[in-house]
């Protein structure tokens, strides 16, 4: 099980990530990130559910 949450209003800070947690952090826009899963750049299927979960709940009417 893995769980998936979604978070606003977020500031920039010190990470404290656990021993064995690395991470590529960098930015991009929504359609940037939907090109680099369809081109096979993003492969990682945590990242990919957490984005098209995001995706949908940005409809109107979804939340």
């Amino acid at each position: 099980m893995i769980h998936i949450f979604h978070a606003n209003g977020l500031v920039a800070g010190d990470a404290v990530p656990d021993q064995d947690e690395l991470l590529e952090l960098f930015a991009a826009t929504p359609d940037e990130i939907a090109a680099m899963i369809a081109n096979n750049r993003i492969t990682d299927g945590k990242t990919i559910t957490a984005f098209c979960r995001w995706q949908l709940l940005r409809r109107p009417g979804i939340v």
